[in-house]
């Protein structure tokens, strides 16, 4: 049980990790493509500072972007999984 609990608040953490270095990423590079300059202490502080409805569906979307690939990947391999037991009942 506590190996459950621990994934999954490791999954939480490395979800909110992963959605604010990406969120200030974006500032970056948005920045630097518009001819500013910027520091890293400067892009977390504008994504901190945004309101909470873009923030929210800035880490909605990248948590998609970021674990749909996974959720895929298990529903093949289930799919998968199922298909050869189905497949070797029919050649018994």
């Amino acid at each position: 049980m506590q190996g459950v609990v621990g994934t999954i608040v490791g999954v939480i953490v490395y979800a909110i990790g992963n959605a604010l270095a990406s969120s200030a990423t974006i500032h970056a590079v948005s920045m630097v493509h518009l001819g500013k300059t910027t520091t890293i202490q400067e892009s977390y502080a504008k994504d901190s500072s945004r309101s909470s409805g873009e923030s929210s569906e800035s880490f909605l979307l990248i948590c998609f972007f970021a674990f749909a690939p996974f959720v895929l990947a298990y529903g093949l391999i289930i799919a998968a999984g199922l298909g050869a037991i189905l497949l070797a009942e029919r050649w018994r």
